[in-house]
């Protein structure tokens, strides 16, 4: 999704996470995303299933930059029976 907010320009990808692998390559997606709009920042939102457990080494919200990008990740805890 690509935002215009007050004249400056923003890219946001929404995943669905599906587990460690397509959480690494959503954020290699966004930082190519950034690299052809010429952004320096992005960020990443990823919906969790409740009960969701994760391996911080490999899935965390932690800022990290990809390919010269810097991404802000954010998770986004769901009930799959409630929310859908």
């Amino acid at each position: 999704l690509i935002l215009y907010i007050d004249k400056r320009e923003y890219v946001v990808e929404f995943k669905i996470y599906n587990g460690p692998k397509y959480f690494r390559a959503g954020k290699t997606q966004l930082a190519y995303y950034a690299n052809r709009l010429g952004l320096k920042t992005a960020e990443y939102v990823v919906f969790m299933p409740e009960g969701t457990r994760l391996r911080p080494e490999l899935v965390n919200e932690e800022p990290e930059t990809v390919d010269g990008v810097h991404l802000s990740v954010w998770f986004v805890p769901y009930d799959e029976e409630k929310d859908f």
